[in-house]
C-alpha cells in the first residue's frame, strides 16, 4: 500500500472510532432531566435504546423517553442500520477551535483497486461490502 493509501485509511479507522457510539460512556438523561445515568451506547432497535452501564447492567429504554440531546445522537449512531436515519453531516469539536466536518458513509458494495496499476498494493480489483453507515472526515487530514 502507497504511504498516501496507509495515511487515509489510517485517518478513517481514526475518525469511525472517534465518531463510534461503542466507544465511550456518556452521560444519558430522561426527557424529564431528573435521572441520569453514565452508559455506552448498545443499540437500538424498534424505538428502543439500549445501553451498558459499567458493571455491564444492560438497560432498555424507550427513545421518546430519553432527552432530545441523547434521541440526536442515537439517530447520528446509525444504529438502525439506515444512512437515511443519519444526519448527512455534522461538524466534531476537537478541541482548541479546531472543527472536524463529517459525512455520513452509507452501508452498500463498491469495487476496490486497479489491476492496471503499476502499485503492486493496489491489486487486484475486489468487492467491498459496507454493512453498516458509518462517518468519515470530510476532507483529508495531512
Amino acid at each position: 500500500m502507497s504511504a498516501k493509501g496507509i495515511l487515509v485509511f489510517v485517518c478513517a479507522l481514526f475518525l469511525v472510532a472517534l465518531t463510534n457510539p461503542f466507544a465511550l460512556a456518556r452521560k444519558w438523561t430522561d426527557s424529564t432531566g431528573k435521572y441520569a445515568v453514565e452508559a455506552k451506547f448498545v443499540d437500538f432497535k424498534k424505538g428502543t435504546v439500549q445501553l451498558r452501564k459499567e458493571d455491564g447492567t444492560l438497560i432498555r429504554i424507550a427513545l421518546e423517553k430519553l432527552s432530545e440531546a441523547d434521541q440526536e445522537f442515537v439517530q447520528k449512531s446509525g444504529a438502525s442500520g439506515k444512512a437515511e436515519h443519519m444526519a448527512k453531516e455534522f461538524a466534531v469539536d476537537l478541541g482548541g477551535g479546531v472543527m472536524m466536518e463529517m459525512v455520513v458513509i452509507p452501508a452498500g458494495s463498491f469495487m476496490m483497486g486497479d489491476d492496471k496499476s503499476a502499485h503492486d498494493d493496489e491489486k487486484p480489483v475486489h468487492k467491498v461490502n459496507i454493512t453498516k453507515p458509518f462517518y468519515l472526515g470530510k476532507y483529508e487530514v495531512t
